[in-house]
């Protein structure tokens, strides 16, 4: 018997000693290392590669050809390029707890021996991460498989508490703040009391994925402007109180919220909390300062450090907003002082710019009210007026030096005067010259008209009358009168 276990002994020892410890991440992929280099130089098709363990047939190439068993289909594989350096290793994706075991490399010579070329022993583990998180942070729990898992939590000094179950994205029981996506479990805006260790286990309560998470106090700078509000998340659902320390003060923080939920003395009527963030409005300047969320243990939640300025004209200087708004009354007042001086010149324009009208007609046009002929030269002569717009008319016959208003003048000239001075026109009528009046004759009739024509009475002839100017005269006159505007 003992001669037995000596032989055994031999057999076993240089076979144990060559046995290679493997170590792999659940999920991971791993590679069984096998040394085939003395059989590098035989042919491809005539080697004969076989993986296996104790219970299970793994893997064989045979005839350039590999075969895979069932619980390694799509999971066992040999690189062709390192079997032609005789590199027999095999290489298992995604393994899983249940590949743990010890696996055997063989080949098969050419007188169908199977000769042992060394074996593995795997080992698989869970994963295990550290992570350092602030408050209202996202968390991210990888579960590393579509099999159904659980997940446990531990918090810091207290005892493991199962928080959901996971199968095919589906979370038992369903919560706002866990979710399922990419095999990832996805905790949103975690809380100060959210610290502790995560755990993913199998079906079988062995670990997949183990993750202990850190939350520190969450520190921000703000800057408002007056009348804003200011939104501070609490982070927890636990009691806290906040605190409010003014800039540059040296006077002891203010409570701003008590652990009772209430607001501090002076803020009764602009402090409120609702869905678990507090709420200050109406900021003035004398709210800059720090403001701190704390636990009733004294540990700090989070810290915003708040600027609140005047508003959007406070980035702009005063003596830019001085140049800007001198510049803009400067415009409108140049527009409108243009505007009155064109108007002035298009009045008077229009105002001796009277159109005879076809066929001897008189048509005198004005903007305000208009004095008009329609009656031809050739019939008695109808001149009417508006009542607002006061101005002499003379008419001199062809050939004559003086005025008249003496009915059926065949043909002449229009004459129309404006007794403040302002414009001096004569027109003919369509197609006849018409002789004007020598230069120095004084006119022998006058007669203003505010309705219909009437005959003019000598003796109301007055120092009104002037000589008829030429047609070179009213073109000075009237160019004088442009300058003037």
């Amino acid at each position: 018997m003992k001669v037995l276990r000596s032989v055994l002994t031999l057999v076993c020892f240089p076979v144990c000693s060559a046995l290679l410890p493997v170590s792999g991440l659940y999920g991971d992929t791993v590679a069984l290392p096998c040394d085939g280099s003395s059989y590098r130089l035989t042919p491809e098709e005539k080697k004969i590669i076989q993986w296996q363990t104790a219970r299970h047939r793994v893997l064989e190439f045979n005839s350039g050809q590999i075969h895979t068993y069932p619980g390694f289909k799509n999971r066992a594989e040999l690189s062709r390029e390192r079997m032609r350096d005789g590199d027999f290793s095999l290489i298992l994706h995604k393994v899983t707890f249940s590949d743990q075991d010890i696996y055997e490399c063989r080949i098969v010579d050419d007188n169908s021996y199977r000769k042992f070329l060394g074996d593995v022993k795997l080992t698989v583990l869970g994963h295990e991460d550290n992570i350092s998180l602030c408050c209202g942070d996202p968390l991210s729990v990888p579960l590393r498989t579509q099999q159904a898992v659980e997940l446990w939590f531990r918090p810091e000094g207290g005892e493991s508490r199962r928080l959901c179950s996971v199968l095919d994205s589906t979370v038992t029981p369903d919560s706002s703040r866990l979710k399922v996506q990419d095999q990832v479990l996805k905790i949103s805006s975690v809380r100060a009391e959210d610290g502790g260790t995560y755990t993913v286990q199998d079906s079988q309560g062995t670990p997949i994925s183990t993750v202990h998470v850190t939350v520190g106090a969450r520190s921000e700078v703000l800057t408002l402007r007056s009348g804003d509000s200011l939104t501070l998340p609490l982070h927890t659902a636990a009691p806290v109180e906040v605190l409010f320390d003014p800039a540059g003060s040296a006077q002891s923080p203010r409570v701003l919220l008590s652990s009772a939920g209430l607001p501090g003395p002076g803020y009764e009527q602009r402090v409120w909390v609702q869905d678990g963030s507090l709420t200050l409005r109406s900021l003035t300047p004398a709210d800059q300062g720090s403001y701190t969320v704390r636990d009733l243990q004294g540990n700090t939640i989070s810290t915003a450090i708040v600027t609140v300025t005047w508003g959007e004209m406070s980035s702009v200087s005063w003596p830019a907003s001085v140049a800007v708004i001198t510049a803009i009354v400067a415009v409108l007042m140049g527009a409108a002082l243009g505007a009155v001086c064109c108007k002035k010149r298009w009045k008077m324009r229009e105002e001796r710019n009277m159109i005879p009208a076809e066929s001897n007609n008189i048509n005198i046009h004005k903007e305000n009210g208009i004095l008009e002929g329609s009656e031809r030269l050739s019939d008695a002569v109808s001149l009417r007026m508006e009542e607002d717009y006061g101005i002499e008319i003379k008419i001199v016959p062809s050939g004559s030096s003086s005025p008249s208003v003496t009915a059926g003048i065949p043909s002449g000239t229009v004459i129309v005067k404006d007794p403040e001075q302002r414009t001096d026109s004569g027109y003919r009528s369509e197609g006849e010259e018409g002789e004007q009046p020598p230069a120095g004759e004084e006119e022998s009739t006058v007669q203003e008209l505010s309705g219909g024509s009437t005959p003019a009475d000598p003796e109301d002839q007055s120092s009104l009358e002037e000589p008829l100017l030429s047609d070179s005269d009213r073109e000075r006159h009237r160019q004088a009168q442009d300058e003037s505007c």
